[in-house]
Protein backbone atom coordinates (compact mmCIF):
# COMPACT_ATOMS: atom_id res chain seq x y z
CA UNK A 1 0.00 0.00 0.00
CA UNK A 2 1.26 3.69 -0.78
CA UNK A 3 -0.29 5.98 1.09
CA UNK A 4 1.32 9.09 -0.33
CA UNK A 5 3.71 9.55 -3.30
CA UNK A 6 4.39 13.26 -4.56
CA UNK A 7 6.84 14.81 -6.66
CA UNK A 8 7.19 18.29 -7.24
CA UNK A 9 5.31 19.97 -10.41
CA UNK A 10 8.75 21.04 -12.23
CA UNK A 11 10.23 17.32 -12.25
CA UNK A 12 7.59 15.69 -13.35
CA UNK A 13 7.98 13.47 -16.31
CA UNK A 14 11.28 12.05 -15.13
CA UNK A 15 10.87 9.33 -14.20
CA UNK A 16 10.79 9.73 -10.53
CA UNK A 17 7.44 8.64 -9.32
CA UNK A 18 8.15 5.81 -11.83
CA UNK A 19 11.78 4.98 -10.03
CA UNK A 20 9.95 5.77 -6.47
CA UNK A 21 7.31 2.87 -7.32
CA UNK A 22 9.46 0.03 -8.87
CA UNK A 23 11.97 0.89 -5.69
CA UNK A 24 9.00 0.69 -2.97
CA UNK A 25 7.73 -2.40 -4.70
CA UNK A 26 11.07 -3.91 -4.75
CA UNK A 27 12.07 -3.20 -0.81
CA UNK A 28 9.01 -4.78 0.21
CA UNK A 29 9.57 -8.20 -2.48
CA UNK A 30 6.08 -7.40 -3.59
CA UNK A 31 4.82 -7.60 -7.30
CA UNK A 32 1.12 -6.62 -6.32
CA UNK A 33 -0.29 -3.03 -4.68
CA UNK A 34 -2.76 -1.31 -4.89
CA UNK A 35 -2.97 2.98 -5.12
CA UNK A 36 -5.35 5.47 -4.34
CA UNK A 37 -5.70 8.66 -6.28
CA UNK A 38 -8.71 11.02 -7.29
CA UNK A 39 -10.37 10.14 -10.39
CA UNK A 40 -9.45 13.78 -11.54
CA UNK A 41 -5.78 13.35 -10.60
CA UNK A 42 -4.45 13.42 -13.75
CA UNK A 43 -0.66 13.28 -13.35
CA UNK A 44 -1.35 10.10 -10.87
CA UNK A 45 -3.37 8.12 -13.11
CA UNK A 46 -0.57 8.83 -15.68
CA UNK A 47 1.96 8.00 -13.38
CA UNK A 48 0.36 4.79 -12.16
CA UNK A 49 -0.88 3.90 -15.57
CA UNK A 50 2.24 4.11 -17.40
CA UNK A 51 3.44 1.66 -13.97
CA UNK A 52 0.60 -0.81 -15.24
CA UNK A 53 -2.08 -0.35 -12.62
CA UNK A 54 -5.46 -0.52 -14.05
CA UNK A 55 -8.43 0.65 -12.83
CA UNK A 56 -10.29 -1.63 -10.57
CA UNK A 57 -14.02 -0.47 -11.11
CA UNK A 58 -14.60 0.90 -7.72
CA UNK A 59 -15.32 4.45 -6.88
CA UNK A 60 -14.58 5.15 -3.14
CA UNK A 61 -16.80 8.17 -1.17
CA UNK A 62 -14.52 9.64 1.57
CA UNK A 63 -16.44 9.98 4.59
CA UNK A 64 -15.89 12.46 7.49
CA UNK A 65 -16.81 12.41 10.94
CA UNK A 66 -16.52 15.24 12.95
CA UNK A 67 -17.61 15.48 16.69
CA UNK A 68 -18.55 11.52 17.65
Amino acid sequence: EIRHLVTAQESRGQGLGTALVQAAASRRGVSTARVWTGAENAAALALYSGCDFERDGWRAVVLKGENL
